[in-house]
């Protein structure tokens, strides 16, 4: 489902230093809507769980320290999916470095 999509690190800065990092979704695709395309999803947790992984996977190659945090954003439906809540608790248990923000 995000196989042509990729994020952008954008730095969030406190006192002259980097705080957190928010995660933004963006295509290689020329004129593509990344907000039509969320919207379009039909699947909103299962395209959250994949957004989440995603990032998971993508810190490791970051040079991003262990004090630093990312954002990242996920739909308000996705926390009525009973899968995505327990999916999330697992995931979570050991990663302790993201912020979620609702949409």
């Amino acid at each position: 489902m995000i196989n042509d999509l990729y994020f952008k690190y954008q730095p969030r800065y406190y006192n002259g230093e980097i705080s957190s990092y928010e995660a933004l979704l963006r295509s290689h695709i020329q004129n593509f809507n990344v907000e039509e395309f969320v919207c379009s999803i039909e699947c909103a947790a299962s395209f959250d769980l994949e957004i989440i992984r995603k990032v998971l996977q993508d810190r490791k190659s970051l040079s991003i320290g262990d004090d630093v945090s990312i954002s990242l954003n996920i739909s308000i439906a996705s926390l009525l999916d009973d899968y995505f809540l327990d999916e999330c608790l697992g995931i979570f248990e050991y990663e302790r470095k993201y912020n979620i923000r609702i949409n």
